[in-house]
């Protein structure tokens, strides 16, 4: 009896370790953290002065009951209608609320018609935020919250939607990408596509009709400078620059008139997006066969989709070198024409295929692709990053971190920072994927910080992280050292900001909090992917820089056609710009380069700068002239 009691104990003790053990390597691999319901409380003001922390503001959102939690939480960048971030956050109730992202006001808050419905994160654009319950689509705006439409999708959806300014692009599990064309009018009558493309007009207006400011002479400046000898003689007067001319409000203004007319069915413009009920719907323009279903929600560029996907062993529609042995080849990459320009839908005269070649890699994508600027960044389970230009199709670097890469990166202007699950944090350069961080580790160095597990966001000089236990972990940027640590286990949803440096805390009781710097003057602010495109450089040399790092675009200079028509190739002439507002990056270089006398022309698929003459490369033979004889006297020059 004695020996069964003592049996019984010890199965009792082994399984209870065997539960504890697993119970510790749950947490350590922070599984289903963000799914705890929890209260938390913000640490002292005292240990947030240890970290160079304050708190910028707190906020709480109504959830109903336990079951209610965050679905989804975004920080949404600048945009032309958009002079601030705004911080997106959708409940698994259906509730959807926007926040002013430095002051913490709530902006509006919607209740759908739908209860813990909700499939997929929402998504946005410039003008509308769109949610998903089930199989129906509702469209908020931006600015209100108020209900713009709301349609039923058909088709099983296999990844998020995405949204552009003009279009909603859709994947089904038959293997198709769908664009559907957005109305341009919501359910009240009020056309804001118009109105937007007005406020652009006005705005654009208004700037050109500015008077130049005239800098105010430093009087000190003016009593040290010497006296010109002939001051005393009389100089001509330069004539005065002519002021702008002014709108005039009498005149007929057809744009205004197009975003005030009031939405009827007799036009045939406005019928095409009405359903029978006189509801404004989404108009299917085209479908893309991809041949299977897609796995993440695509990224767009400015004129282009990336698709990223895990192959099927039976999908032979990926031709590359890999192609041989299909079990090496796992995930799976493409671009894709999204059918707009500038802001409007681009004539197309049939469904829009699969760009080559193909993005291949040999482990599969576990974390959803990111984008920057026009670049996109992906991963795999075997740790490779690979960037690939969206617009270029075609591969800017790769590399690799030695472990799967299982959460989304996160990118800046200047680097792109990976989580491995068993290798650490790393920071890598955005230009050419090299690890950038020599951290002393034992009695050697490594590149990595192997304690940090996911990236918040990024300062100008810290980089604020967390570790296994979802503490915060403040780092240094440059060196990658550790500088503190602050328990924060409380605040299980992650808020990855890759727009500014702000910190943003989360739970799933609805509470939100905003911490920042305390030595910081204003928002720092990245590079954020809604902003608008341009050229910032003002030398070719300096563009041809830029456009290689910062889009992924190479461009190759010919200095033997410039030397054809006697030029030297002008790298270091400055570039005097006119004004680019609404051209995409491809028309603001050739407008750049026209200043300086040069142009692009494509040679076998590759992009040369060539001067804007054009003159044959080889010139025609010079006759050759018979040498003079000996005695023959010199000609007398004539006077």
């Amino acid at each position: 009896m004695t020996n069964l009691f003592n049996r019984a104990g010890r199965m009792a003790i082994g399984s209870m370790v065997l539960l504890l053990m697993l119970i510790g390597q749950v947490a350590a691999q922070n599984i289903s953290r963000s799914h705890l319901h929890t209260h938390p409380t913000l640490p002292e003001p005292e240990r947030l002065a240890r970290h160079n922390l304050v708190v910028q503001w707190t906020a709480q959102l109504p959830t109903f009951n336990m079951k209610d939690a965050i679905h989804d939480i975004h920080v949404l960048g600048v945009s032309e209608d958009h002079s601030s971030e705004q911080l997106l956050v959708q409940l698994k109730s259906g509730t959807v609320a926007l926040f002013d992202a430095e002051s913490g006001k709530q902006l509006w808050l919607a209740n759908p018609e739908f209860s813990y419905q909700v499939v997929w994160p929402v998504t946005w654009n410039r003008h509308s935020i769109f949610c998903q319950a089930k199989n129906t689509l509702y469209a908020f705006e931006r600015e209100t919250g108020r209900l713009q439409f709301k349609q039923q999708i058909p088709d099983i959806q296999s990844a998020p939607p995405l949204a552009s300014d003009i279009h909603m692009f859709i994947s089904d599990e038959r293997g198709y990408l769908k664009g559907y064309e957005l109305p341009p009018f919501d359910r009240t009558g009020v056309r804001y596509r118009n109105l937007a493309l007005l406020r652009d007009r006005d705005r654009r207006r208004a700037e050109l009709l500015k008077p130049a400011v005239e800098p105010k002479a430093d009087p000190e400046k003016q009593q040290e400078m010497p006296k010109d000898k002939d001051a005393a003689e009389p100089k001509e007067e330069m004539p005065a620059a002519k002021a702008p001319p002014k709108a005039d409000p009498g005149r007929p203004d057809r744009m205004r008139d197009e975003a005030n007319a009031p939405v009827s069915r007799n036009n045939p413009a406005d019928a095409r997006y009405m359903a029978l009920n006189d509801e404004p719907n989404m108009v299917p323009v085209w479908s893309a066969a991809v041949g299977q279903p897609i796995s993440f929600r695509p990224i767009q560029g400015e004129n282009s989709l990336f698709v990223a996907l895990n192959l099927l062993p039976e999908n032979l529609a990926f031709g590359s070198s890999l192609a041989n042995n299909l079990t090496g080849v796992q995930g799976g990459a493409f671009t894709l024409d999204k059918a707009e320009r500038n802001g409007r839908p681009a004539e197309i005269t049939g469904d829009p295929v699969p760009n080559t070649p193909f993005l291949v890699t040999r482990g599969k994508f576990v974390a959803p692709p990111t984008r920057f600027q026009n670049i996109a960044y992906v991963a795999d389970d075997i740790g490779t990053i690979t960037a690939w230009g969206i617009e270029t199709n075609g591969q800017a670097w790769r590399a690799n971190i030695g472990g799967p890469v299982n959460r989304p990166l996160m990118v800046t202007e200047s680097e792109v920072y990976a989580m491995g699950e068993r290798v650490g944090l790393w920071r890598l350069d955005r230009a050419t994927g090299s690890a950038t961080w020599n951290i002393r580790h034992g009695n050697g160095s490594i590149g990595y910080l192997p304690e940090a597990t996911r990236v918040l966001t990024v300062g100008p000089r810290v980089i604020y992280a967390t570790d296994l236990a979802n503490r915060l972990m403040v780092v240094d940027r440059q060196t990658g050292l550790r500088l503190g640590l602050l328990d924060t286990s409380g605040w299980v949803v992650p808020v990855l900001n890759n727009q500014t440096d702000r910190l943003y805390l989360a739970a799933n009781d609805g509470s939100i909090a905003c911490l920042r710097d305390r030595d910081s003057k204003g928002v720092f602010r990245h590079n954020p992917d809604d902003r608008k495109l341009e050229i910032k450089s003002r030398t070719l040399r300096k563009m041809l820089a830029e456009l290689r790092e910062k889009f992924g675009r190479t461009l190759s200079v010919s200095p033997r056609a410039f030397q054809s028509v006697g030029m030297e190739v002008p790298y270091d002439k400055e570039i005097m710009a006119d004004d680019m507002a609404g051209l995409d990056i491809s028309a603001q270089v050739r407008q750049l380069l026209r200043k300086i006398g040069c142009r692009i022309e494509t040679v076998g698929g590759e992009e040369f700068v060539l001067p804007l003459r054009s003159v044959p490369l080889e010139a025609p033979p010079m006759e050759e002239k018979a040498p003079p004889a000996e005695n023959a006297k010199p000609k007398e020059e004539k006077q």
